[in-house]
């Protein structure tokens, strides 16, 4: 799908243009699973290293975020298109398009890298965190 919309000039529409990158995200998001399932099936030895389960969480995790926020943009673009159909060449130009689809590269990795490099500590962390009360007043 991505070589048809890339090779069809007809097809270079911001709607097209989101629908390649969908395929991409999916595509992305398959391999990220895949080739060590695969490997385990036929393995002995189904364990994963530490840090490859983290960099397949990070991976998985970066793809599934950015497919959301993908579907998200998508749907604004369709919302462009119909609000003002005169406009929507205008709003939703090859610059805006990019900046969006920038977004998406950014938005995903925010959260996910956090939670992964930084852990929940527990109660122990909350338990230092409380300010204490004041027992008595004066």
């Amino acid at each position: 799908m991505i070589i048809l919309i890339r090779m069809d000039t007809q097809l270079h529409t911001p709607m097209y243009f989101f629908l390649s990158h969908l395929s991409f995200c999916d595509l992305c998001y398959s391999t990220a699973i895949g080739p060590k399932m695969l490997v385990d099936l036929l393995a002995e030895n189904k364990s994963i290293p530490f840090i490859g389960c983290a960099l397949q969480f990070l991976i998985l995790c970066t793809f599934a975020d950015s497919e959301c926020l993908l579907l998200a943009v998508m749907a604004f673009d369709r919302y462009k298109a119909i609000s003002n159909p005169l406009l929507y060449t205008v709003n939703m130009s090859n610059r805006v398009c990019f900046l969006l689809l920038a977004l998406l590269g950014i938005l995903p990795n925010c959260p996910t890298v956090r939670d992964i490099l930084v852990p929940e500590q527990g109660p122990e962390f909350e338990k230092q965190q409380q300010v204490p009360e004041d027992s008595e007043e004066e």
